[in-house]
């Protein structure tokens, strides 16, 4: 091993004043699941300048007790840049936040990062469709009937109907990433209704950013992706913070 004394020259500390930092941007973390491969790539194409967006990975629920589930969220969520500031903190799985508690998971959010406002998918779609003044909603999923069926009651038990819904009933994460902007597209104009007031696409796994022009345009309607929402909520909630954000 060389020391320090056989390398010929100097070694010298050199000063790192406030001004020679670059200005902090808003960031966002991310709790999401081991298994989603898209989230990350869906999570740059909602974004604005002077925001970044980081990600703590945890097990999928399902595999979990409750408990289980909710200590691996905060175990998660106090990994996401531990020492530094963080603006706003997301769940980033939506069937989870319709399938466990939802004020448990954004307890278990703010104790992994305290002082961090928090929020699930579906909190964040519900507040959006609900300050839109939305009520009734085509729905598309790329979960079994049974989860969707989960889904469509919680939406119910916020006052928000579903005037049609259909699942895709895909196998893995894998398989939800995969799935191309051109077809969830079809699948979503195909569930468009005269009663619907917009289209919820839900799942963070899902390529959605690429589809929802199409829809939107084909519909003339609204579109809510759980990613893009999720999005928006965390922005908002900076803003509520921290004004000069908005």
């Amino acid at each position: 091993m060389i020391s320090l004394t056989e390398v010929r020259g100097d070694i010298v500390r050199l000063p790192a004043n406030a001004a020679d930092f670059e200005k902090t941007p808003a960031r966002m973390g991310f709790v999401v699941l081991a298994t989603d491969r898209g989230i990350e790539t869906e999570l740059p194409r909602y974004f604005p300048d002077g925001f970044s967006f980081h990600v703590s990975r945890v097990s999928p629920y399902f595999e979990l007790s409750e408990a289980e589930a909710l200590a691996a969220i905060r175990s998660a969520a106090s990994l996401l840049l531990p020492g530094a500031h963080l603006s706003a903190i997301g769940y980033g799985c939506s069937s989870g936040g319709f399938l466990l508690n939802e004020a448990s998971i954004v307890e278990a959010l703010t104790a992994g990062r305290p002082e961090t406002p928090a929020v699930t998918v579906k909190r964040a779609i519900i507040d959006a469709l609900q300050t839109a003044r939305i009520e009734t909603i085509s729905l598309l999923t790329p979960y079994d009937h049974a989860l969707t069926e989960t889904v469509v009651r919680g939406f119910a038990e916020a006052g928000i109907s579903i005037a049609k819904a259909g699942f895709l009933d895909l196998a893995s994460d894998d398989e939800i990433a995969g799935l191309s902007p051109e077809r969830i597209a079809q699948c979503a104009i195909s569930l468009d209704s005269s009663r619907s007031e917009a289209t919820v696409i839900l799942c963070n796994a899902l390529q959605a950013a690429g589809a929802i022009g199409k829809i939107a345009e084909t519909t003339a309607k609204p579109v809510f992706s759980s990613t893009g929402t999720l999005v928006a909520k965390c922005i908002n909630l900076i803003s509520c913070q921290h004004p000069h954000h908005r």
